[in-house]
């Protein structure tokens, strides 16, 4: 799975380092975007303005998505912000995976740049059912445990 933070270019990201074990639903998210995930915890604290499941909409690009999780502050490299972050995001603001709707890939997105999408579709991703089960009210759910 190939990512990007702003825009679905499919250009690969650079991993993260890990701090901690990782959870199975971490394992997914990393395999998908070549970050690492937020452990728990981290969101202590900070205030987001959207929660996992959401569909957003990116504000410069137009793409829809669903969020897949929150990192409380940026979570990449700095290797990884200089070469993907082209309009320099804060940092020490929420940071969002995102599967990108008809597309293979999932993004890395400063929180400024996602708006909630009004459309309230489906999203067409194929990895969608590693996270959520079902679409209710316009929100991503799971009714069962990750493996």
């Amino acid at each position: 799975m190939k990512m990007s933070p702003d825009h679905p270019s499919g250009r690969r990201a650079a991993p993260a380092s890990p701090s901690s074990p990782s959870s199975p639903k971490d394992d997914n998210l990393a395999a998908m975007t070549g970050l690492s995930a937020a452990r728990e915890g981290t969101m202590s604290g900070k205030t987001v303005r959207f929660r996992v499941g959401e569909l957003i909409q990116h504000k410069l690009f137009g793409y829809r998505g669903v969020i897949v999780d929150v990192d409380a502050t940026f979570a990449g490299t700095e290797e990884w912000y200089q070469a993907m972050a082209r309009s320099r995001p804060p940092r020490d603001a929420p940071w969002y995976h995102v599967l990108v709707h008809e597309a293979a890939h999932a993004t890395y997105v400063a929180e400024r740049n996602l708006e909630p999408d009004p459309s309230g579709g489906p999203i067409d991703h194929p990895g969608l059912d590693r996270f959520f089960d079902e679409l209710r009210d316009g929100v991503y759910a799971r009714s069962r445990a990750l493996h």
